[in-house]
């Protein structure tokens, strides 16, 4: 348990990366209580960008404790991003998909949907 929580308490000290060209964005960064559970590292990467909206993709990697018997689950949270609007309040609708595997063999996939205003 000690282990753990220096574990998180260095993650949260981490500082995030990210890069910003003309073109096209993408961005290196941590995420707490997010797509991949309790805290992952993500990559995410702008490949269409238009006057009023972007897309983007989102990959992550997470690691989270399931129960004994299951072990500890690999997270592999896949996500896919519209964002609409011009101003500051802007529309941003994803989908994605957590694919999961265990410590202990098991594999399962859990889905994540939003929609922010």
């Amino acid at each position: 348990m000690k282990y753990c929580l220096f574990t998180l308490c260095f993650l949260l000290l981490l500082p995030s990366y990210s890069q910003n060209k003309t073109d096209n964005k993408s961005s290196v960064f941590f995420e707490l209580a997010g797509s991949g559970g309790i805290a992952s590292f993500n990559f995410e990467k702008q490949f269409l960008i238009k006057p009023k909206s972007t897309f983007s993709w989102r990959a992550g990697l997470s690691l989270a404790p399931i129960d004994k018997n299951n072990g500890t689950g690999i997270v592999f949270p896949l996500m896919f991003h519209w964002v609409k609007g011009e101003n500051s309040h802007k529309l941003d609708i994803g989908v994605g998909q957590g694919v999961t595997i265990t410590t202990r063999g098991s594999f399962f996939c859990h889905n994540h949907n939003f929609i922010r205003i």
